[in-house]
């Protein structure tokens, strides 16, 4: 049994798919229509997904607490994201030796970046 993806409802599906294929180098991977609405899945590698609904207007950012996605860098990150996208961090996590970083996407969901230490 594994997660297959993560569905997230964005108020703008160009600045989403874009954010997160220029900062985390997410590729489409598949479209489906929804009633007449277009449902985009974007991922890496054949690994797990994120599903980006169209919604209706501004989204509210709730239930959900944060995607993870593992970088090579999250110095670089952080610093090409810039101050306005940085909500925590980054910090090391020796315990699970890891270093991370909390930002924030186009509608404000939070995406933790996991960089492994080594």
């Amino acid at each position: 049994m594994s997660l297959l993806h993560a569905a997230i409802e964005v108020s703008d599906m160009d600045a989403t798919t874009a954010f997160y294929s220029e900062h985390f180098g997410f590729e489409p991977v598949a479209e489906l229509d929804a009633g007449g609405v277009t449902n985009v899945f974007y991922g890496t590698d054949g690994e797990m997904e994120v599903q980006f609904i169209p919604a209706e207007g501004e989204v509210e950012p709730s239930g959900l607490n944060h995607l993870a996605v593992d970088v090579d860098d999250v110095d670089a990150l952080v610093d090409e994201l810039g101050d306005e996208r940085v909500d925590r961090g980054p910090f090391a996590v020796d315990e699970f030796g890891l270093y991370v970083a909390f930002v924030t996407d186009p509608d404000g969901y939070v995406v933790e970046i996991i960089q492994e230490q080594e």
